[in-house]
């Protein structure tokens, strides 16, 4: 088991925080809004995004390592591909 705050995280409406996506499970993870010397918006939002990727990521590169150390079906390596495709798109902000 992780010690990490399990997935999945959400970026917060104000798009500058990340949260739990579970509502039982109700924590911040991340303020990307530093007061003292705040980034641009932009960029902000921008980590915002990849911290809430960070368990897809996680999972997803543990199972490409599975996928490739062991002998997965042809359709099943397609969906790990798909599935970490997935979660780089969710850190881009796509």
């Amino acid at each position: 088991m992780t010690k990490h705050t399990p997935g999945p995280w959400q970026v917060t409406p104000d798009r500058t925080r990340v949260q739990t996506a579970d509502d039982a499970i109700d924590y911040q993870i991340a303020d990307c809004e530093d007061t003292h010397f705040p980034p641009p918006l932009e960029q902000c939002e921008a980590n915002a995004r990849l911290i809430a990727a960070v368990p897809e990521l996680l999972e997803a590169l543990k199972t490409i390592i599975q996928a490739f150390d062991t002998t997965f079906n042809p359709e099943r390596r397609r969906q790990v591909l798909e599935d970490a495709k997935q979660a780089i798109a969710k850190a881009e902000g796509k």
